[in-house]
């Protein structure tokens, strides 16, 4: 590219300078603020990170770069990437919510055709779930909804409250969506991108896929109908419902599968409803089932929120931690739902969450005790939650005992886990004396398996870090694949340094030195070439501009990687030279491979390979003799 040329810059279909007029018009500290519960540390805002667990604040926001960079997991970008991330959105999408809330007017942006061909996908099948929803409701309220309607008034489910979560039912027949669904113009391809409908085995063609099922819409924190879990109604009677393709019985709970937009374990169940009440209480009350949230917020317990049934996941658990709230786990009080709530609480306390547990009695889940003994009594035994660790020990010792020695070790390697994830000390050391006093041990045998608790962790922590830090090639290749193709620790290094000399003050001499033919295909490598495209004679772009140009996810990571670094280093000049050297010389080296394997290259093609060789050669050595006895060498 010639200095001085314009190139309009166009990212997810909108000109460059549209989107930075909605990223300098949007505050990103305000934007991770509702997920992350940041705290203001020298120029950046520090918090846990949202996209991996961790005990130390690892996730920086800078307000003055406008970019967020977690230096544990390596997460990076600007805040259009920040909630392409954490709300998988588009870029469109992105932009186009920020752009609302910054009172910025948008353009039809100018999309690829595969971009344009893939939002129109999503917009279609979140079209064909809203219609569902209200489809299934319709039908509840026909008269082959009888039974549905007679199950949820025996959980003392009232029309208001039904209306509230959306319930619907699905109908005893093998096409009465798809039927439907054709005269309100829903596409047979929205319905299976949506997980509806499923294509028969033989003869062609599609059913539905719930069939005689009470209907649960699961929603995003929005509102929007993401999929649908169904419950069996066992009263109805006759109809192909009654068994499925396969002439098996047919399971009693059926959820969606997953789909473009909707991933299992990501979903809270009833969040959109239960958040503001989550926000008023600083509190959130996490269940298993559909119903134990549907019962409770009818009881005017409104910040209950369900795990849709499933095994707590690491999305969920971050989903939750911006609220910045007490957490009270209520799964199920038989020995399925105690399991469950270990799994969950180790989640949630690795988050640094606030947690504690409310199991109620009798092996009853929250709806049997709520439609048995009312909100109040429920409220009761929320507000005498146990403490995490106080819970885990009485677990523990009522399952392994306190008699013998390898009951009291397998208690305390239990509880260890929790009482490392404390970060106060002295509560730390408050528990490791009652649970010393309680099994009649050594405090110190009890601080021995908590310190090789959080040895264990750190390690893993370590592993994690490290393995998220190699540099990658097209997004596959580690440093060790990087180093068996020929380059070595210190190329990659060079690169890196170079790149982050580049974004950190260089001069316009300094840059024409630099050949994008110098860089690898590593992460850093890719980003200088990036960078050297973008040269217009006058200085390179700043690094948040650089990311407007960037499509690839790693790239944007590494640029923020980059835009966190400290201004450069006091010897930049004898860094900058060295660092160039290293990569002349491995340049050197590829192409005297190259001719002495290029039996197939023209005589045009080895003049000018020869010629940079010897020009190579001369810079790296400083000496014409070994420039001449490299032509010799692969002659």
């Amino acid at each position: 590219m010639s200095p001085g040329t314009r190139v309009t810059v166009v990212r997810g279909g909108f000109d460059h300078l549209l989107i930075e007029e909605v990223r300098a018009r949007t505050d990103i500290v305000e934007v991770v603020s509702r997920y992350v519960n940041l705290k203001k540390s020298g120029k950046y805002y520090m918090g846990l990170c949202p996209f991996h667990l961790e005990k130390t604040p690892s996730f920086a926001v800078s307000p003055e770069r406008r970019i967020f960079h977690c230096f544990g997991c390596q997460a990076g970008g600007d805040v259009f990437a920040f909630l392409m991330k954490r709300e998988n959105m588009s870029f469109p999408e992105a932009v186009k919510e920020l752009a609302e809330r910054a009172g910025v007017k948008l353009p039809e942006p100018r999309e690829s055709a595969e971009d344009a061909r893939r939002r129109r996908e999503k917009e279609e099948i979140l079209r064909a779930l809203e219609w569902a929803a209200s489809f299934y409701e319709r039908m509840l309220e026909e008269e082959e909804g009888h039974g549905a309607r007679e199950y949820i008034e025996r959980r003392g489910i009232g029309p208001d409250l039904a209306r509230r979560f959306r319930l619907g039912y699905a109908p005893d027949a093998w096409d009465a969506l798809q039927a439907e669904a054709r005269s309100a113009g829903i596409p047979r391809e929205a319905l299976a991108g949506a997980g509806l409908i499923c294509p028969r085995e033989q003869g062609g063609g599609f059913y539905d896929r719930f069939r005689r099922r009470m209907m649960f819409p699961i929603c995003d924190h929005r509102g929007r109908v993401l999929g649908f879990g169904g419950r069996l109604i066992e009263t109805a009677t006759g109809g192909d419902g009654g068994r499925d393709v396969s002439g098996n019985p047919p399971p009693k709970y059926l959820n969606s599968p997953e789909t473009s937009v909707y991933t299992k374990g990501r979903v809270w169940y009833a969040l959109h409803l239960a958040k503001q009440a989550i926000r008023a209480r600083d509190q959130a009350i996490i269940v298993e089932g559909y119903m134990d949230a549907i019962t409770c917020h009818g009881a005017g317990i409104e910040n209950v929120i369900a795990s849709c049934g499933t095994a707590l996941t690491q999305e969920q658990v971050q989903a939750v931690v911006p609220f910045g709230c007490e957490v009270v786990v209520s799964f199920d009080s038989d020995s399925a739902g105690t399991a469950a709530t270990l799994r969950s609480l180790e989640l949630l306390k690795a988050a640094g969450c606030r947690v504690r547990v409310a199991q109620v009695p009798d092996a009853k889940d929250p709806d049997d005790f709520v439609r048995t003994y009312g909100a109040e009594a429920f409220r009761e035994i929320i507000g005498g939650a146990e403490p995490v660790v106080d819970y885990v020990f009485r677990r523990a010792t009522e399952e392994l005992g306190r008699s013998d020695p390898a009951a009291k070790g397998a208690v305390v390697e239990r509880v260890a886990p929790f009482i490392w994830s404390i970060s106060n000390e002295v509560e730390q050391s408050s528990y490791v004396s009652r649970i010393s006093e309680a099994l009649a041990v050594p405090a110190e045998s009890v601080w021995a398996v908590v310190k090789k608790r959080a040895r264990a962790s750190q390690e893993e922590i370590e592993r994690h870090k490290n393995a998220r830090q190699l540099h990658t090639i097209g997004g596959k290749k580690s440093v060790e694949n990087l180093v068996q193709d020929g380059l070595t620790r210190a190329v990659l290094k060079a690169e890196e340094n170079l790149v982050r000399i580049m974004f950190t003050g260089i001069t316009d001499d300094m840059i024409r030195t630099l050949k994008p033919e110098y860089f690898s295909g590593s992460v850093f490598g890719r980003l200088a070439r990036r960078a050297l495209a973008a040269y217009d004679g006058h200085g390179l772009p700043s690094i948040d501009k650089l990311m407007d140009r960037l499509e690839d996810e790693e790239l944007v990571r590494a640029a923020a990687s980059v835009a966190m670094s400290e201004e450069a280093p006091a010897d930049r000049d004898r860094v900058f030279r060295d660092c160039v050297l290293s990569l002349k010389r491995r340049r050197l080296e590829s192409l005297t491979e190259m001719m002495r394997d290029g039996g197939a290259l023209d005589g045009r093609e080895r003049t000018e390979l020869m010629r940079e060789i010897q020009s190579l050669a001369s810079e790296v050595k400083g000496s014409a003799q070994r420039a001449t006895r490299i032509a010799a060498e692969v002659e």
